[in-house]
This record gives C-alpha cells, structure tokens and sequence, in this order.
C-alpha cells in the first residue's frame, strides 16, 4: 500500500503531464463563460485532491466494489 506522500508524488507527475499535454495548452477553468488556464495555485490544487482520491480509493475502494458486487439487503431477502 503507498503512503500518501508516494500518492502525492504520483499525483504530481499525473498534474504535470495534463499541464503539457497537447503541446503546453495545459488545464484549464471555465469561470464566467471565459475559459482560462489554471494558476499555480490550481494547479497545486489538483495534485492534493488526486492525491487524496487515489489514497481514498486506495483505503476504501474494496468496499465500494462489494457495494456495487451485492444488492442491498432487503433486495437479497425479497430474492429469497
């Protein structure tokens, strides 16, 4: 299992390869009908929340596969 700094690590380099893909366009936000580039901050931004989505899906991820594996309770007891 990796540790939230190796996710953060991955996270960036996943961030820096949006950043330059299709020649350097980069990310961008859509704000007031004008669409502009992320700022750094931004940026920064991503990196934490896909770290912390990848941690999350890391520590929870087999719960919701069995979630989505079962049907709930009451469904399993009316098939019965």
């Amino acid at each position: 299992m990796a540790t939230i700094e190796e996710l953060t690590a991955s996270a960036q380099t996943a961030i820096d390869a949006l950043k330059t893909a299709n020649g350097g366009d980069g990310m961008f936000a859509q704000v007031n009908n004008v669409r502009r580039e992320f700022t750094d901050a931004e940026y920064d931004q991503a990196v934490v929340d896909k770290a912390n989505s990848d941690f999350d899906l890391q520590e929870n991820g087999y719960k919701q596969a069995r979630q989505e594996a079962y049907k709930s309770l009451p469904e399993q007891l009316d098939m019965m």
